[in-house]
């Protein structure tokens, strides 16, 4: 590997709102989620993306982002504008 990130101790910003989540660590990434709009009527779109025999998922709800860039000193990207998903993943350990 070219560059290693040593891992970080940061505060975490979080809100969770489903479709319009966002979550920050500050001066280091920012992602900020919406749903995608019909480009005539501007109402929601509703768009699942259904995998019944998922691994870690059977559900994900398709979405965008309004606001993805991380920032540190070996690792810049901007990914605003493109599609994400969210989903609630269930865990039931050994």
């Amino acid at each position: 590997m070219r560059y290693k990130l040593d891992p970080q101790i940061v505060p975490i910003q979080m809100h969770v709102e489903g479709k319009r989540s966002r979550f920050a660590v500050p001066a280091v990434l920012s992602v900020e989620l919406a749903p995608h709009l019909d480009p005539v009527s501007g109402s929601e779109h509703e768009v699942e993306i259904n995998l019944p025999n998922g691994f870690i998922w059977k559900t994900a709800h398709a979405i965008k982002t309004t606001l993805m860039k991380i920032a540190t000193p070996n690792l810049n990207f901007d990914h605003s504008g493109r599609n994400a998903f969210y989903t609630v993943v269930e865990f039931h350990g050994p």
